[in-house]
């Protein structure tokens, strides 16, 4: 079933939940491995609405709300509860998945920033923060809704908000790693312009299965496969991070078992599954059906493509497992490498499997290929392809380190 020509993502599940609503659209892994729930699209329609219908007799249409869960089903209902609602969703990660001695701290900023009124969180997580609510003024301010109450109390129905392209669905905020947290506007007309980008040139439909374990506050795990599944309208596999993290052999067990077609993660995570998983947990892995491996979020290392390569390829039964040689661009190259510290000219460039070797009159430089310009960010240069292939999907912003590709664009390690 093709995806709707729809305004906003509220549309698009609505549509779905009319035409499929028994069709899975979540599933959650416990532990990653057992399975624990599952959300059918008229479910998810229906929790969206029940949500939405509580949040309206609290808070009115534009108003941000928190969202302080963890990667699972009842994100995934509170967020989209929020949009529902005709309000702004915050994501966060609750507070026990937060970093030792900042809980409390990264909350509140993001509260502050966003200018949270109203925060929709599971008992367990308002009870964790009962005594940190009265300490942080930021916290206590905000009205606090039970997600089970608003699940199961009668009240007044939902009541459908007039949304446009233009209207912001969410809030993104940065991690706050290295400083505090940025936030992002993300309206509904972006979320859709992604989708169907990403619907074209992952050849997705609604036979595709998308496994996920990446946050779901991020924008990796969110817009990319979360919403993306609701897009094409078809199911998400969902594990936790923590799940992943403890035991990387459950991704791909998980892609395996629910013959997964489009999965991400960031660098880190091939680089675990290469070197961490014993000979007895791949001999059973079938991973045929992942025809879209996405590395994302950090740094791309041709040495990682090369060593997952190397240890998986016979578990791609599909010969999935090689990158397609994309033609060079010359004039990209020449315009990234001329720069400080990389020489004034391209010499040569040799095509390895992996990756290129740009040769500079100063030193070799190892460049990871993009995937296709989906948005018409390349600069005029980077059009005369040879071949007419773009070779990435925007422009650099400086200087690429050695065995290093800049973070904006997605690279498809096994595409279809």
């Amino acid at each position: 079933m093709a995806a709707p020509e729809a305004d906003t993502l509220v549309d698009v599940l609505r549509w779905r939940a009319a035409r499929q609503p028994d069709r899975p659209a979540y599933i959650y892994l416990t532990d990653g491995e057992t399975e624990e729930q599952r959300l059918t699209y008229g479910q998810l329609d229906q929790q969206a609405r029940q949500i939405a219908a509580a949040l309206q007799r609290v808070a009115k249409p534009g108003d941000r709300v928190l969202v302080p869960f963890p990667s699972d089903l009842a994100f995934m209902a509170a967020f989209l509860g929020c949009l529902y609602a005709g309000m702004i969703a915050v994501p966060a990660h609750p507070p026990a998945l937060q970093r030792a001695g900042r809980p409390a701290t990264r909350l509140q900023w993001i509260v502050q920033d966003a200018g949270a009124t109203v925060a929709l969180a599971a008992p367990e997580v308002i009870a964790t923060l009962d005594r940190r609510i009265g300490q942080t003024p930021g916290l206590a301010a905000l009205h606090w809704l039970d997600l089970q109450q608003a699940l199961a109390e009668p009240g007044p129905p939902w009541q459908p908000r007039p949304l446009t392209p233009q209207t912001i669905a969410f809030l993104q905020y940065t991690s706050g790693s290295t400083t505090d947290p940025k936030g992002v506007m993300i309206p509904h007309s972006s979320i859709l312009a992604n989708a169907r980008c990403l619907q074209k040139v992952w050849e997705q439909d609604e036979t595709t299965v998308v496994v996920n374990w990446m946050p779901l506050q991020h924008d990796g795990g969110l817009i990319g496969m979360a919403l993306q599944a609701i897009f094409i309208g078809a199911p998400c596999v969902l594990l936790s991070p923590t799940d992943f993290l403890q035991n990387p052999v459950r991704w791909l067990q998980a892609i395996s078992r629910f013959r997964g077609h489009t999965s991400a993660a960031p660098n880190f995570a091939y680089d675990l599954c290469a070197q961490k998983i014993t000979p007895a947990q791949k001999a059973g892995l079938d991973l045929s059906s992942w025809q879209v491996a996405v590395n994302s979020a950090e740094p791309v290392r041709a040495e990682t493509l090369a060593r997952f390569d190397a240890v998986y390829h016979g578990h791609f039964k599909c010969n999935r497992s090689k990158i397609t040689e994309i033609p060079v661009l010359w004039g990209y190259l020449r315009d990234l490498f001329q720069t400080p510290g990389f020489g004034d000219t391209v010499d040569f460039v040799q095509i390895k499997q992996h990756y290129y070797i740009v040769h500079t009159d100063i030193n070799p430089t190892k460049i990871v290929p993009l995937g296709p310009d989906l948005s018409g960010l390349l600069t005029p240069h980077g059009r005369e392809a040879l071949g007419g292939t773009p070779f990435g999907d925007g422009t650099a912003p400086g200087p690429v380190r050695p065995d290093e590709q800049p973070t904006a664009g997605h690279n498809p390690l096994y595409p279809a």
